[in-house]
């Protein structure tokens, strides 16, 4: 890898393919994490809330490959259920920015899919699921949204997945809330918070809490709080019966892993109307994917082998379609 290459910054790869998915204002999408992330961890991060307006030093620099040598991710969230929108964005990725980074365009699901997989527990939608997705009736802006990792989902209020604007000197990117990027990395998959991104997330975490107060009471006390229930039951779900570590969240927001055999109970447990036994059986294949997962994200030759060679090739488990 000359150095050359490896110097090159996301942002001017990204820039050209938004300014394409601008073309058609009828599709509206956010990138996740990435750009996003980088800005938000940044010193020299301005936020303005009620503006919905994110801004980075025009210094800010996301290095096209990792440290590792793979391949940064472009994972792009397109705010529709549509699956031909999520084709035609996807398509646009891939004629802008082709090879240059690792290209992940998905949508948001049909509150219906969620349906099947909760009366189906067993089934192939059910059992292949580790990461999570955004359930919803009607557009972005319908009247029911759910977050959900089967067999787990949490209502959220429609407004919690409002665009941001990220400006880093000329250049304009939809982002999600921030402090739905914060709580993102703790939802995302059924082992909770990955241990390749935990220094990163508490570190980008403090740097948005100490910019704004606002973000903070968002995730406590407004519209985020359904997303840190349910980082709350990821991370009970992968922790031992007793004593499971406690989880720092920028120094201000603790999470405390409950007792993993009492979330049957809790209310964001879906399938209803089961019997014990089939609860229980749930929440245990549910368990061993969360801790088998674990141990291998707690390896990172195995992350690397996985980011390089494996993860653009499990579509399958990492769509849930």
């Amino acid at each position: 890898m000359s150095s050359s290459v490896a110097s090159k910054n996301c942002i001017e790869i990204i820039e050209p393919f938004v300014q394409k998915v601008a073309e058609f204002p009828e599709i509206e999408i956010q990138l996740i994490g990435g750009v996003g992330s980088a800005a938000l961890a940044h010193p020299g991060l301005q936020i303005d809330f009620e503006g919905r307006a994110i801004t980075a030093p025009t210094d800010l620099h996301l290095p096209q490959f990792r440290d590792d040598g793979n391949k940064r991710d472009l994972d792009v969230l397109v705010m529709s259920a549509d699956r031909r929108e999520v084709a035609e964005v996807e398509e646009f990725a891939e004629q802008v920015i082709g090879d240059e980074l690792e290209i992940s365009v998905f949508g948001l699901k049909e509150v219906s899919q969620l349906e099947a997989q909760m009366k189906n527990p067993f089934g192939l939608s059910a059992m292949k699921t580790f990461l999570s997705d955004r359930y919803v009736t009607g557009t972005s802006e319908g009247s029911e949204a759910y977050k959900a990792l089967f067999p787990f989902q949490v209502a959220f209020n429609p407004s919690a997945m409002q665009t941001w604007n990220l400006s880093v000197g000329e250049a304009n990117f939809p982002v999600p809330h921030p402090g739905m990027s914060i709580a993102n990395y703790y939802t995302r998959s059924i082992s909770g918070l990955r241990p390749k991104d935990a220094e990163k997330v508490e570190l980008m975490a403090e740097n948005v809490f100490a910019q704004s107060s606002e973000t903070l009471k968002w995730l406590t006390e407004g519209d985020g709080t359904p997303f840190l229930d349910l980082a709350n039951i990821l991370h009970s779900l992968r922790e031992p019966e007793e004593g499971g570590v406690e989880l720092s969240i920028g120094g201000r927001i603790v999470i405390t892993p409950e007792n993993y055999r009492e979330l049957t109970n809790n209310g964001a447990f879906a399938p209803g109307g089961v019997s014990s036994r089939v609860a229980n059986a749930t929440l245990a294949v549910a368990r061993a994917k969360s801790r088998a997962l674990h141990a291998l994200e707690v390896n990172p030759q195995l992350v690397t082998m996985w980011q390089r060679f494996g993860e653009q090739k499990a579509s399958f488990f990492i769509k849930n379609n």
